[in-house]
């Protein structure tokens, strides 16, 4: 790993074509969701020349989390035609963004 760029390397070969799948552990996503940027993706040969490219895979929604404490609402007083403070206390799992 160099940044956002993973490098994968493997050895030996094969003589036939088909569906490759492999998983990367310990990915840690964005704090905030939405959408991300798009992906490149290329596979080489050994002596790093470009056998397949795709310079724009789709990007993935991220989504939000729930929150890991409340919410709860304390109020002041409950009487009836009273007025009241009210509380809100919550815990977020993901940082507050500025603008929000």
């Amino acid at each position: 790993v160099n940044g956002s760029v993973v490098t994968l390397l493997r050895t030996g070969g094969t003589t036939t074509s088909g569906t490759v799948q492999f998983m990367i552990a310990n990915v840690t996503l964005p704090q905030i969701s939405g959408l991300t940027g798009a992906f490149q993706m290329e596979y080489q040969t050994g002596d790093g020349d470009c056998v397949a490219k795709n310079a724009s895979v789709p990007g993935v929604t991220i989504g939000t989390h729930a929150f890991t404490a409340g919410p709860t609402l304390q109020h002041s007083t409950l009487l009836v035609g009273a007025s009241t403070q009210l509380t809100l206390n919550f815990t977020t799992f993901n940082p507050i963004p500025i603008d929000g």
